[in-house]
């Protein structure tokens, strides 16, 4: 399904934006012919990836995504946005711009709520999601519609 909302085509430059173990990347790259580039912050998740997607048109950065500066026909971020944290969407959104071409489509796949910015489940919280926050639909939504 996140390939299909991508509109994927064969020839496009995908990034990854915290590809995590290449799962995403290797599908993409394998059945879509596309160029993936994925990032990542851990060195075991990048080894990990750079091996599943070996012999495919995939390269797996060890960086920050934001010091990417390129330019990308499509982006996708799955499971990633929760360890932003509401202090850093600006920025997250400012790199997703910088670097998706004028025709470009980005998917953000996260966990949301109607409530609040974050976890109120203490448990979660302390076990689950320590660095996690689930961001507020509203909030996601509001600069794609003014009105909510």
């Amino acid at each position: 399904m996140i390939c299909e909302k991508l509109q994927l085509k064969p020839g496009m430059r995908v990034l990854d934006i915290g590809c995590g173990w290449g799962g995403l990347a290797h599908y993409m790259a394998s059945n879509y012919d596309v160029s993936v580039v994925g990032v990542t912050i851990s060195a075991e998740q990048q080894k990990m990836a750079q091996e599943r997607c070996e012999g495919l048109d995939v390269t797996i950065l060890l960086q920050d995504y934001r010091d990417l500066n390129d330019q990308f026909d499509r982006i996708v971020s799955v499971g990633m946005f929760e360890h932003v944290g509401p202090k850093n969407y600006d920025t997250y959104f400012a790199v997703v711009d910088r670097n998706l071409k004028p025709e470009g489509i980005f998917l953000l796949h996260t966990i949301g709520s109607k409530k609040t910015d974050l976890n109120v489940d203490p448990w979660i919280n302390k076990y689950i999601f320590r660095t996690v926050a689930c961001p507020l639909y509203a909030r996601l939504l509001s600069p794609a519609n003014p009105t909510l």
